[in-house]
């Protein structure tokens, strides 16, 4: 239920850190076929959008805590057939759950990115 005190949501930005911008760009672009947004070179930033006002944001730094990697972020998308068969056709995706489809209906795969994001992709 609505309130006067719930905030309305337009958009999500889900930022993360990665260790190497450029190979986190190759799969992120190259692999799963996100289009770049916005790229700021003084600090090692893109974005990419997706539908609905949901934006990812990619940010390198030399550090990274190991601890800190066992983040989820989901994307609800179409064709996840489609996607999960790109991503078996060769490619150098490292699979936590194949696709698989709940008791509830849903259909979804689990991968990590190459800092160890885990990367949940549902329809």
């Amino acid at each position: 239920m609505l309130t006067t005190l719930t905030p309305v949501v337009e958009s999500v930005m889900i930022a993360i850190t990665v260790s190497d911008l450029k190979r986190s760009r190759d799969f992120y672009e190259g692999v799963l076929g996100f289009e770049l947004k916005r790229f700021y070179e003084p600090t090692r930033w893109v974005a990419y959008q997706g539908k609905g006002g949901v934006y990812l944001a990619v940010l390198e730094s030399d550090s990274l805590d190991p601890l800190s990697l066992n983040n989820e972020i989901v994307f609800n998308c179409e064709g996840i057939e489609a996607l999960w068969l790109r991503l078996n056709d060769g490619t150098d995706v490292n699979i936590i759950e194949p696709l698989q489809q709940s008791l509830w209906g849903e259909k979804r795969f689990v991968v990590s990115d190459p800092d160890g994001y885990q990367l949940v992709f549902v329809q």
